[in-house]
């Protein structure tokens, strides 16, 4: 079988980039042959540094020799004309990107892996609907919705039943659940102390605010934000989480960490007791899997995807709705030895559901029946 993978870039090396990269390593392992269309050029030392040894694709294709900072939501339609320089060669055509494009292709084989409508976020995040945010993205907004129809022929797959609620409301399609794949047996369970940790990119709608804020509130136990930067708004949103952690008098309390390597990270993770994940409306979060399959106790937004899928409504963790709510989740974790120790062997269990190899198993078996 021969597949042609679009996905707009693999150097911001997110989760989305990992199930791009996890997939063309599973169809390799198949004997399946696969080409990669991008917008810009893969830095393949970059992504190597993020996840380590990576399966590269038979064909490498792009538009630009380097990633232009900015109208990254529009570039992202540029992967269309890879689909088309690929529709002849290719048995099936997978976007995992997941923003839709204006192509139907009645006698193609189609699959679209949508992370979350992106074109729906202004429902869901305050910044999109005002100001020069808006201007920004109604365009793309309006786009996206006519584009909508290009998936007629498309299966269409997701990350969590959150997401697969919210593609049947705004696109009007079944969304079939493929979990995102996690490198569980890469994280361990060291030896615990007072911390609390909390993982993601440095921009605003991580929301560390709430957890630096209900730190506050929090006595004997420390508190570690890790991140990488994402273009030209993590700047300044680290400087304005340093100025609330002066502010608020917390220097001793709460430390941001910013592109650690990744075998800092698992130990941070290991010796954690508490992962807190502040984000609303998160579409799935594989950080808080890999803190799950580290011993933590996680502790997400009562929103999205961890708490429907992951959490699975307090089931396999905790939940919060605010600054308050949060704080007094912390401390009951880290003052009561036995639930912290039952809900550590419960998050530990569950973090198994979402492994590399079942992810493989199944993207494989979609693309491979399409053909």
């Amino acid at each position: 079988m021969k597949v042609a993978i679009l996905h707009n870039t693999l150097n911001i090396v997110g989760g989305g980039e990992r199930l791009c990269l996890v997939t063309v390593e599973a169809l390799k392992e198949r004997g399946h042959q696969v080409a990669l269309g991008t917008v810009d050029r893969t830095d393949w030392s970059r992504v190597a540094r993020s996840f380590g040894k990576v399966t590269r694709p038979d064909e490498e294709m792009f538009v630009l020799f380097r990633r232009f900072p900015h109208f990254a939501i529009y570039q992202r339609m540029l992967t269309l004309l890879h689909a088309f320089r690929k529709y002849r060669w290719a048995d099936v055509i997978f976007n995992t990107h997941g923003d839709m494009l204006p192509f139907n292709f009645p006698a193609k084989r189609l699959v679209t892996y949508v992370h979350f409508p992106t074109f729906t976020i202004q429902r869901y995040f305050s910044k999109y609907q005002r100001g020069f945010w808006r201007l920004y993205f109604e365009p793309y907004r309006m786009l996206q919705s006519f584009f909508i129809k290009g998936l007629s022929n498309s299966v269409v797959l997701t990350n969590s039943r959150f997401s697969a609620s919210v593609i049947k409301e705004n696109m009007g399609c079944e969304a079939e659940i493929v979990y995102p794949p996690v490198d569980v047996d890469n994280f361990y369970s060291g030896r615990k102390r007072n911390q609390i940790v909390s993982v993601g990119r440095y921009t605003p709608e991580k929301n560390y605010e709430t957890l630096i804020r209900a730190m506050e509130k929090v006595e004997g136990a420390k508190c570690i934000i890790v991140g990488g930067r994402s273009g030209k708004v993590s700047g300044p949103y680290i400087a304005k989480l340093k100025g609330l952690i002066h502010n608020l008098k917390l220097e001793d309390h709460v430390t941001l960490l910013v592109g650690i390597p990744f075998g800092q990270l698992k130990q941070i993770l290991a010796t954690s007791e508490i992962y807190v994940h502040p984000m609303i409306y998160e579409h799935f979060g594989i950080s808080v899997v890999e803190a799950m399959a580290s011993g933590c106790v996680p502790i997400t937004h009562r929103s999205g995807g961890p708490y429907t899928d992951i959490v699975d409504h307090d089931k396999y963790g905790f939940s919060f709705e605010d600054v308050e709510d949060l704080a007094e989740k912390i401390n009951l974790i880290l003052h009561n030895d036995g639930l912290r120790g039952e809900y550590s062997r419960r998050a530990l269990e569950q973090s198994k559901e979402f492994n590399r190899q079942r992810f493989k198993e199944q993207i494989v078996e979609v693309l491979e029946r399409k053909q």
